[in-house]
């Protein structure tokens, strides 16, 4: 999943940061601003101040390269956020912004921009001229929307929208083809659009706790994708264009409505954890049995998938990697069921595995 906090390589010399000696620690925002110049910093670092507001005369010092105002209490920005037009990190995580002003399309030379933890609602179409735009983090807003003006920044590689209140994404989304790391965890999407297939350099992708019901066919084409995240949708079916991603080792399907899996799953033979507890699966393909690199399978409150639908996996005793299945509250077992699946796993390590108990 996408990290939170972004990492800098800037130096030590920021005023206002605890990295530079007490003395400047503590001193205030008026003498920091006075001791720009005579440093000749770039970097500036005023957060965890209790901010509402931002003295005006932060904007003339047009050098600066690195500002820090997370952490503060500022509910609005000035239109003069644009004069620092040589800014290429702000970190303004942590505040109580609503909007951003449209002059923060003048930043066009930002590489890394941290939203996380504001009340955003929108965000300005000119945020598509920070073309330069690495990371860009808005986790914990309360976004509805997204401009397609978000299809300019094709240099992104980070986007970030854990918890917002997304119901769709622009069609745009799909231009954000530098992009290895995605997360729409909790939102309101019902849908994504087919141009999700053109994000090819995506290796993370996070969808949980969302409203999908299907996915489009176009995510087969996500080849590079290592980690996909779907707990907590509804979906009913898979694309049989799943088995395509076989550079997956981890796929979360926990708490759907899937009743069956496409036979293509057993192409994805990356697969370390397959995790398909609470769904309404009644059988499984014989081709699960094909996934060599399985450590863990979750088959959990299929209350549907009785013995006799498992079957066809039990080849899969021939994978000395597999060391844990979860086969809890799948029907009703009969004590020779379970005798038969001990007897079975007890040959691939199965010392973790867990089934129904014994009647």
């Amino acid at each position: 999943m996408g990290n939170s906090n972004f990492n800098h390589s800037h130096s030590d010399n920021r005023l206002g940061s605890g990295s530079v000696s007490h003395i400047i620690q503590n001193i205030s925002i008026n003498q920091i601003l006075n001791s720009l110049h005579q440093v000749s910093s770039t970097e500036l670092n005023l957060s965890n101040r209790g901010l509402t507001n931002l003295n005006p005369r932060i904007f003339q010092f047009t050098q600066l390269t690195y500002v820090d105002l997370s952490n503060n209490q500022l509910r609005s920005l000035p239109t003069e956020i644009g004069n620092l037009k040589v800014l290429e990190s702000l970190d303004l995580s942590n505040n109580q912004l609503s909007s951003l002003p449209t002059e923060i399309g003048n930043l066009t030379l930002l590489t890394e921009l941290n939203l996380h933890s504001n009340s955003l609602t929108s965000l300005p179409e000119r945020i598509g001229n920070l073309t330069l735009l690495t990371q860009l983090n808005l986790d914990f807003n309360n976004l509805t929307s997204l401009p397609t003006e978000i299809g300019n920044l094709t240099s992104l590689t980070q986007l970030n929208l854990f918890d917002n209140n997304l119901t769709s994404l622009p069609e745009t989304i799909g231009d954000l083809t530098s992009l290895t790391q995605l997360n729409l965890d909790f939102n309101n999407l019902t849908s994504l659009p087919e141009t999700i297939g053109n994000l090819t350099l995506l290796t993370q992708l996070n969808l949980r706790s969302n409203y999908l019901t299907s996915l489009p066919t176009e995510i087969g084409n996500l080849t590079s994708l290592t980690q996909l995240n779907l707990d907590f949708n509804n979906l009913t079916s898979l694309p049989e264009t799943i088995g395509n991603l076989t550079s997956l080792t981890e796929l979360n399907l926990h708490s759907n409505s899937l009743t069956s899996l496409p036979e293509t799953i057993g192409n994805l033979n990356s697969l370390v954890s397959l995790n398909l507890r609470s769904n309404n699966l009644t059988s499984l393909p014989e081709t699960i049995g094909n996934l060599n690199s399985l450590v863990s399978l979750n088959l959990s409150y299929n209350h549907h998938l009785l013995f006799d639908n498992i079957r066809g996996i039990l080849n899969i005793n021939q994978n000395p990697l597999l060391n844990r299945i979860i086969i809890l509250h799948n029907g009703q077992f009969s004590p020779a069921d379970i005798t038969e699946l001990r007897t079975i796993f007890s040959r691939v390590n199965s010392d973790d595995s867990v089934f129904p108990p014994a009647a």
